[in-house]
């Protein structure tokens, strides 16, 4: 690939930075959902308005993470979806270099 550092692609690398992003992606809405559980030891408890309105609350996280997580995964796959295009790219390129003579 050369000795320019702004072209060079190591697709496992790339492929690595999806599946972080993934990963990310996918603990966000777990790490809520166990805060939910831990505090649920204390909101069950709650009546009336409070109780009410932690409810709500939750379901607004709850659908922001789940929004940041499915977000997060298409990212990984623009991501995974960019690799897979360089890399054909790459291959074209040097298949002409090596026809050529």
């Amino acid at each position: 690939m050369g000795h320019d550092p702004n072209t060079k692609v190591r697709y496992e690398s790339v492929q690595e930075i999806a599946n972080r992003v993934r990963a990310v992606s996918q603990k966000i809405v777990k790490d809520l959902e166990e805060m939910d559980a831990a505090l649920r030891v204390v909101t069950d408890t709650w009546d009336g308005e409070a109780h009410k309105e932690y409810v709500v609350l939750q379901r607004k996280y709850k659908g922001r993470a789940e929004h940041m997580r499915d977000r997060l995964a298409e990212v990984a796959k623009i991501i995974e979806s960019g690799k897979d295009s360089y890399r054909a790219t790459d291959l074209r390129a040097s298949r002409g270099f090596t026809e050529a003579y």
